[in-house]
């Protein structure tokens, strides 16, 4: 479900900001564009409202998040079942044009509701609730006070000259995390099949123009329209939004993965962060990745050793308050990796979203129906003194899943790490290959132990030198 005003949430796979589309009527929007998968013709929402495809019908021929308008029998694409959203026909809908206007241009204060922006170097734009409160320490500015024509100026020629709107606001992962918290949403700049990606968007409204054309919302760094037509067989982007309905009390999320982890023999217990962990140097700002598959694979993420491990930082979307987290000591991962009740069985090299990585599963598993999960081991990799090897790389291929199914998987407990690579003097190398992840732990006094994976091999007990640049993923 997706999160929203603090510690509270809208529904599944809804935002809870409360938007006018007419004088009467309020809706909430989805937590991110509709994607489709061709082979097993399902429906989702993007997990970030920021995720877009890159020209999808080549780099992603199995699944799309641009569409047609189709033909005159339109369906409105909310009356398919959306598998994360509910998962039941009618429950979402897609707005008309007079109620993309009226989001724009007519709604109380609208002029000071909308911008054009980034949110973790994505292009598109913002569009603020109609009982907007800012939060603290960040800021936003209305396209409008830059010079981005409203109402009737939208059609109106724009000079040459006019400022680079999608610099107006731009946001960090974390920034973003509190906006949207706070109702906010972001219409990624999608394109369309053709290109344009992170240079325009386009999102198709319900109302036809004529017998072939139909009437979208369309936006670059120069304009925003909320009525431009176009043929019915030209590919937009799609946002659904459903009636706006009570927000219901949850506690705050704290960046915790629900699996438990025995890490020694005297019983410890330890749950995950949910991703690796990130740096912003611009403002100083520690936070978890918002997938477990999710890395930079740049400094941003790849951190040399430091002394006593990570987690005394605060992390703003893991609690926010220092000392809640802690690095694991190189025993603590072996513990983990090898030496805990049924160990062979709860580990496995895999790839979740298209990333390589190890999957680690926590002490009371149960597998998820229809799921399936092959310890490594039974694919070649066993333990070879303080390692797990196989002299056939292929260990990656024995686990594959698709979003949907770590969805499952994930919330079943699993921990998933991936393969972000490493950085030295001459720069970052293996990313997508190999995994190296930082103990806590000291191996004299220039190198310490770290958990260390490829295509062949699992070893939790690896030693580098301290200014390595290595993965960190944190547990509480």
């Amino acid at each position: 479900m997706a999160l929203c005003a603090t510690s509270v949430i809208a529904g599944e796979g809804a935002l809870c900001g409360r938007f006018s589309v007419s004088a009467s009527t309020q809706v909430q929007f989805s937590q991110g564009n509709l994607q489709y998968q061709v082979s097993t013709k399902t429906w989702r929402f993007a997990t970030n409202q920021w995720d877009a495809f890159d020209k999808p019908l080549s780099k992603n021929p199995d699944w799309r998040d641009v569409f047609v308008w189709g033909s005159s029998a339109f369906v409105d694409w909310g009356k398919n079942a959306i598998s994360n959203g509910g998962n039941s026909t009618s429950v979402w809908r897609t707005l008309s044009c007079y109620e993309w206007r009226y989001l724009f241009d007519q709604r109380a204060n609208a002029h000071s509701l909308f911008g054009l922006g980034s949110v973790n170097g994505v292009k598109g734009v913002i569009l603020l609730p109609d009982d907007w409160h800012q939060p603290a320490g960040i800021p936003f500015v209305a396209s409008k006070k830059k010079g981005l024509p409203t109402g009737d100026e939208l059609g109106e020629e724009i000079p040459d000259d006019v400022p680079t709107f999608f610099g107006d606001n731009t946001y960090t992962q974390a920034q973003w995390a509190e906006m949207e918290t706070a109702g906010a949403v972001f219409l990624p700049a999608a394109g369309d099949n053709g290109g344009m990606y992170n240079m325009g968007g386009g999102y198709w409204s319900t109302t036809p123009k004529g017998k072939n054309e139909t009437y979208s919302l369309q936006f670059t760094t120069l304009f925003l329209q909320t009525d431009v037509s176009y043929p019915r067989n030209f590919y937009n982007s799609v946002r659904l939004v459903k009636a706006a309905g009570p927000c219901e009390a949850k506690p705050a999320d704290d960046g915790t993965l629900s699996g438990y982890f025995t890490a020694d023999n005297h019983g410890l217990k330890v749950r995950f962060s949910r991703g690796n962990l990130r740096y912003n140097a611009a403002n100083r700002q520690w936070s978890f990745a918002a997938n477990q598959w999710d890395y930079a694979g740049d400094a941003s993420d790849l951190f040399v050793w430091k002394k006593g491990g990570w987690g005394s930082e605060p992390i703003v979307n893991g609690g926010n308050k220092a000392g809640m987290w802690r690095t694991l000591t190189s025993e603590q991962w072996a513990w983990i990796i090898y030496d805990r009740n049924n160990a062979h069985e709860l580990v496995a090299l895999g790839t979740v979203n298209d990333v390589k990585g190890t999957i680690l599963l926590p002490d009371n598993w149960k597998q998820p129906a229809g799921i399936t999960f092959v310890p490594s081991e039974e694919h070649g990799l066993l333990r070879d003194g303080e390692k797990y090897y196989n002299e056939e790389p292929t260990n990656y291929e024995g686990n594959t899943y698709t979003r949907e199914q770590w969805v499952q998987m994930e919330a079943a407990g699993a921990v998933f790490l991936p393969a972000a690579g490493y950085r030295d003097s001459s720069g970052v190398d293996e990313v997508g290959r190999e995994g190296n992840y930082w103990s806590a732990s000291p191996n004299g006094d220039s190198s310490a132990y770290y958990v260390f994976f490829d295509a062949r091999s699992l070893n939790p007990l690896a030693d580098n030198t301290h200014d390595t640049g290595c993965s960190v993923r944190l547990v509480r």
